[in-house]
């Protein structure tokens, strides 16, 4: 490694139950070639405690308010020095061994993706996703669901990061899928490993499980303004995913008014939508809705 080739940043607000085990995490692994930075945006809890028994080991310290998430991530991000980084959130961990494996398997590319290994409120493990089919459009059209990215497991040439203008400031749920995005859409060479390097912790405060109805509505924001005005490859899926979208709703609808009686109506309604558009209607979430309604007419 060169100096300073890895930057963290780990964005705290009120997170001082699991700060310790994020911080822990890190400076087990870190050593002069790591960069440990960390923004706190005037938390209220403990975490001004743990920073204390850590300060010794934090490269910088940023305590003040800030405007969301993404501009604490910024701020740290503007002032790192590593070549490669990526941002820790206050309850997530990094994984043993990942920094070597990090800057071992990036090579040339302009980013490294490993396994995310989700995690319990305690910290057991659920679940391990992988990073697949890393691309632009491969993320527009999984915008909240499927494994395509996992923010914690990537980490990405800073230079590259700032070229492309970085995180959107101004969004608070979907900034890193909005971020990434664009930087693949720039040409951006991607390497993946199976090698979990870090855990995604699930628990009831976090905004992932506690304010899921904002990802989405910030998502679908994304979604309008990509097939508005982003790359002309990018605007034709966009646009097809928001008329996904709209289908599934209708999908909804038709479903509520079927239960009230007349399944059969339903069901023609359902097909009939289906003709009309079939490259955006005829798939899994359609065969779903006119299962459901002949299994509940039996």
């Amino acid at each position: 490694m060169s100096a300073t080739a890895l930057s963290i940043i780990v964005p705290n607000l009120n997170g001082g139950r699991y700060l310790p085990q994020a911080l822990d995490s890190i400076v087990a692994q870190k050593d002069e070639q790591v960069e440990l930075i960390v923004v706190d945006g005037g938390s209220k809890d403990c975490s001004a405690d743990v920073l204390e028994q850590f300060r010794d080991r934090i490269d910088i310290l940023i305590v003040e308010p800030d405007r969301g998430q993404a501009d604490a991530i910024m701020k740290g991000v503007t002032i790192a020095s590593g070549e490669l980084f990526n941002w820790i959130n206050s309850d997530d961990i990094l994984l043993p061994g990942a920094l070597p494996a990090v800057w071992d398997g990036i090579g040339n590319a302009d980013c490294f993706a490993g396994a995310v290994q989700e995690m319990d409120e305690l910290g057991a493990p659920v679940r391990t996703v992988l990073q697949r089919r890393l691309t632009a459009e491969a993320i527009l059209r999984h915008p909240w669901r499927g494994s395509s990215y996992h923010q914690p497991g990537v980490w990405l040439r800073r230079s590259k990061f700032l070229d492309c203008g970085g995180l959107n400031r101004d969004l608070h749920f979907s900034f890193d899928r909005e971020m990434m995005i664009r930087f693949l859409a720039t040409g951006a060479s991607v390497r993946i490993t199976e090698r979990p390097l870090a855990g995604f912790r699930l628990h009831p405060e976090s905004k992932t499980v506690a304010q899921s109805g904002r990802f989405i509505e910030e998502q679908l924001e994304t979604l309008r303004h990509i097939a508005e005005d982003g790359p002309q490859r990018l605007r034709r899926v966009a646009r097809s995913h928001i008329e996904r979208l709209r289908w599934w709703s209708e999908l909804e609808e038709i479903q509520e008014r079927a239960e009230q009686g007349g399944r059969l109506r339903a069901a023609f309604s359902i097909l009939h939508g289906v003709a009309a558009r079939p490259r955006s209607r005829a798939g899994r979430a359609s065969l779903k809705a006119l299962v459901k309604l002949f299994s509940a007419s039996r």
